[in-house]
């Protein structure tokens, strides 16, 4: 999966990385307005048919899903 966002760098994701970016998410402040988003890293991760490949993500999202790809695990991004 590729996340996408005008003027930054491509993000590849192998499906692991979603399933694991997704749990990261689901502990943030950001997991229901953005459960959307957590929903196709979840789908892509599991293989489900139909599945995206590509997410063009704001600015916003994607600076936040890549501070969260960062971490080392979903208890270091709990409160953020």
């Amino acid at each position: 999966m590729r996340l996408l966002c005008d003027k930054q760098p491509t993000l590849n994701l192998t499906e692991a990385d979603c399933i694991d970016l997704e749990l990261k998410l689901n502990v943030t402040s950001k997991s229901r307005p953005w459960a959307h988003i957590g929903q196709i890293l979840y789908e892509y991760g599991t293989k489900a048919k139909g599945a995206l490949n590509n997410i063009l993500l704001e600015k916003e999202e994607y600076d936040f899903l890549k501070l969260l790809y960062n971490k080392p695990s979903w208890t270091a991004c709990k409160g953020l």
